[in-house]
């Protein structure tokens, strides 16, 4: 059901086919396609520019009435015991997948005295060549086999160290190196070395948020900070080098840290609109790909949630010209945005029943999913009905796959 701020009825006339009720504050006509602060100003048609994009969980198949069938949903835990899980979206349900010949769950070995001692856990992962698996959690990087979610040895041990002290949040692979994101940026190449270690690809202050895409021949990762982000590329499968980047207190009204605890800051990109969406407090700033995802400099094109306080963005999720943004607070918490306005336009508000406002956000051809700590919640991803939930813990990561990308053994 799509429903509205009550700020918004008062200064909004929502265009609709046919007659329109509401009823404290739910729009009781589902023909309704607009609901909007305003008009926006149209772009017209996007994405013609130089090359094709490919954004994660994108495809061809979306008009296909069984396209979940081909989707997995990754699921990374704040835990070293059942750390992953994989789930099958077909039929609208969400069934729990292991390898073939075992239903054993997937634990996190540490030998590392420390962890030993205070414990481990897991933040997020990120799919590798050769049937490679990635995952970071706390101060440590894992690797394992995808076709069986067994852990492999990594560098000589059972984790690589990648910092003396902090939190890596994110993981991704590109261009040959496994890039982890906390305090800094650090990469180690993919199928280390015995005794390799990991290097600073960039500084910066605290990475909380990541999203990997293509336009042409050139793969990217952007990553949200405490206070800007950076943008990596790796041209026909080159070396990783930083080609945008805003780490500083450059826009203190539009950029602002999330507090203590540093919660997910979210950013994804559309590859339909080609803008990379950065998330902040009450905010969505639009940065574009022909304008080589510059910082904007006036807030004309950002998407700003109407009312006088501004809870966080915990994530954001985009696809097929939409993003779905995931915001810190108990109620009206997931807002549908419709890309192709300037500023983008809300078109689809619900409130998503998940514990400690929502940690995490994935779309997939036909559903959303929202991660929290006590479950996930699923909504049909253009009425933003409730589609599906799932009772688990401690949930930090969302990622929908295609289940070839996965190669689970016996998942055919």
């Amino acid at each position: 059901m799509r429903r509205l701020y009550p700020s918004v009825l008062a200064s909004v006339v929502a265009s609709v086919g046919g007659c329109s009720l509401y009823v404290d504050g739910v729009l009781q006509n589902a023909e309704a396609d607009v609901i909007a602060e305003g008009e926006g100003e149209g772009e017209g048609e996007e994405g013609e520019g130089e090359g094709e994009g490919e954004g994660e969980g994108e495809g061809e198949d979306d008009d296909d009435p069984a396209c979940e069938a081909n989707e997995r949903l990754l699921l990374v835990r704040d835990d070293e015991v059942d750390a992953v899980q994989v789930f099958a979206l077909d039929n609208g349900g969400l069934l729990r997948k292991f390898p073939a010949g075992t239903t054993a769950n997937v634990n996190i070995d540490n030998d590392d005295p420390n962890a030993q001692t205070n414990g481990w856990g897991a933040s997020g992962l990120a799919i590798g060549a050769d049937d490679r698996l990635y995952v970071v959690g706390d101060r440590f990087l894992y690797q394992f086999e995808r076709s069986t979610l067994t852990q492999q040895d990594i560098t000589g041990r059972t984790q690589v160290t990648l910092e003396a002290f902090g939190t890596m949040k994110h993981v991704e692979v590109l261009g040959g190196q496994i890039l982890s994101f906390g305090i800094n940026v650090r990469t180690i190449p993919e199928n280390p070395e015995v005794g390799a270690v990991s290097e600073v690809l960039h500084q910066g202050d605290d990475y909380l948020g990541t999203t990997a895409f293509s336009i042409g021949t050139t793969r990217y990762v952007a990553a949200s900070a405490e206070y800007g982000y950076v943008v990596i590329a790796s041209d026909n499968g080159g070396p990783p080098q930083v080609v945008s980047v805003l780490d500083t207190e450059f826009d203190t009204a539009r950029i602002h840290s999330f507090g203590s605890g540093l919660p997910n800051k979210g950013i994804a990109f559309d590859v339909a609109t080609q803008k990379l969406l950065l998330g902040d407090q009450g905010r969505v700033i639009v940065m574009r790909a022909d304008d080589d995802f510059v910082f904007p400099e006036d807030d004309a094109g950002d998407y700003v949630l109407p009312g006088d306080f501004g809870p966080d963005v915990r994530g954001i999720a985009a696809r097929g010209g939409f993003a779905w943004v995931l915001f810190g607070r108990g109620t009206d918490n997931l807002v549908k945005l419709d890309l192709s306005q300037s500023p983008p336009r809300a078109v689809g508000i619900a409130t998503v029943p998940v514990d400690s406002f929502g940690r995490t956000i994935a779309v997939g051809c036909r559903r959303v999913f929202v991660g929290g700590f006590d479950k996930v919640v699923a909504v049909d991803r253009d009425t933003l009905d409730a589609a599906g939930n799932l009772a688990t813990r401690d949930t930090e990561y969302l990622r929908v796959v295609k289940k070839a990308e996965l190669g689970l053994a016996g998942d055919q």
